[in-house]
């Protein structure tokens, strides 16, 4: 999405973070179309949001892991998932991972494998999930391709996925690795638009992480009632964009 995206880039500050409404979230996720552990203020933010009670959790492609470790361990971060859709030159990100694992304190931070499905991998996605599980990697998360903004881009079939998913059931009880799977029941709005908010770095209020791109982007979340926004959302119910989603 990166190489379709148009909008500006750039850093949100500290000090634009903390006026966000954080107060009135269980949870704050620091991801969207970029890589966090690039942040040079990452994990200033990440002990801002833990200091008012709040989870924290990050995805990253795992390439800087070893260079931000020691922030990473002791900023109390509760999750990070490594988005990983294929093996292939990912030799550092695997060792990056081994090394967290080595050296955080028990079982902090959570540390998941997240992966696109694509007709491009879906041969390898069983061996990934088989080299999380060697590597001791808590759980695999799969999500579906987003591919609205792309008409390029084609999904896998549903019949492709339903193969997938059944082999895929069968070798994470054997591997012992729990493997979250897509659903195909979906709601509109979504169950991500319903219990979540998207803020972009310039602090542009959207929906979801995909909309934002698509250029949905409401008011400014530091100055604007954000839960007002997001309910003139919710009762629109018929935006092009969340039709054609696949999640």
């Amino acid at each position: 999405m990166r190489r379709k995206s148009s909008r500006p880039i750039g850093y949100i500050s500290l000090d634009d973070f903390s006026r966000l409404p954080l107060k009135e979230f269980k949870e704050v996720a620091f991801h969207g179309w970029g890589e966090p552990l690039l942040h040079p203020k990452l994990f200033d933010m990440v002990r801002y949001a833990k200091k008012l009670g709040l989870k924290t959790s990050l995805i990253t492609n795992g390439f800087l892991i070893d260079r931000r470790l020691e922030d990473l361990l002791s900023s109390g971060l509760d999750e990070l998932a490594i988005g990983i859709y294929t093996l292939n030159g990912r030799e550092k990100v695997l060792k990056n991972v081994e090394l967290l694992l080595r050296n955080r304190s028990g079982s902090s931070p959570r540390v998941l494998f997240d992966i696109t499905i694509l007709r491009e991998n879906l041969e390898e996605i069983p061996r990934i999930i088989e080299t999380a599980a060697r590597l001791g990697v808590d759980a695999v998360v799969l999500h579906r391709l987003f591919y609205a903004h792309d008409p390029e881009l084609v999904p896998p079939s549903k019949d492709d996925e339903k193969k997938l998913f059944s082999h895929l059931s069968k070798i994470s009880d054997k591997l012992g690795v729990k493997v979250y799977l897509p659903q195909y029941k979906r709601t509109r709005p979504c169950i991500v638009t319903l219990q979540c908010m998207f803020v972009t770095w310039d602090c542009k209020y959207s929906p979801c992480c995909f909309l934002a791109e698509m250029g949905y982007l409401v008011g400014d979340a530091r100055k604007e009632d954000v839960f007002h926004l997001h309910k003139k959302f919710l009762l629109r119910r018929e935006v092009d964009v969340c039709k054609k989603c696949p999640w």
